[in-house]
């Protein structure tokens, strides 16, 4: 599937299963573990949904993350970052996630301080790489998500 049939079936599955459905087939393109979506408020992050490919809850600490010790951050500031592995990463020395998350990949939802909602990001305990294709599509999905979020009654 090339980027815009994959953009569209995320598009779809949004529209016909929801949150979950969408998040979940996200999920099942790349090798990490989680694939979540984040609301940014009041400088902390607050999960709105994790897919676990495992389908156990999610780590609680995970739930609700200061923005400013958290992957999220880079992906905010720099509109995406991948950590492949947390360890070889020296932006990481002082984030206290990076004890427990060692792969990351995560994009903005929305743009610009008035349309910044959150994060969508897939991350691991384990080292992981995305390719440039699934890049591509978490950006398109991170795109695609807001104003679905918007539209549900999520709050900014």
């Amino acid at each position: 599937m090339n980027l815009a049939e994959s953009t569209h079936e995320f598009e779809l599955l949004l529209a016909r299963g929801g949150l979950a459905a969408a998040i979940g087939w996200l999920n099942a393109s790349v090798p990490h573990r989680y694939t979540a979506a984040y609301r940014i408020a009041a400088a902390q992050l607050h999960s709105v949904y994790v897919h676990d490919k495992r389908g156990e809850l999610p780590p609680g600490n995970l739930s609700t993350v200061d923005l400013d010790r958290s992957f999220c951050q880079f992906a905010v500031q720099a509109n995406g970052a991948i950590v492949a592995d947390a360890a070889s990463d020296p932006r990481l020395a002082d984030i206290s996630a990076a004890s427990k998350v060692v792969a990351y990949c995560g994009v903005p939802i929305g743009a610009g301080d008035v349309d910044l909602f959150g994060t969508l990001c897939h991350f691991d305990s384990q080292a992981r790489a995305v390719t440039d294709a699934q890049f591509a599509l978490l950006e398109a999905a991170g795109q695609q998500l807001y104003p679905y979020l918007m539209a549900a009654g999520f709050p900014r």
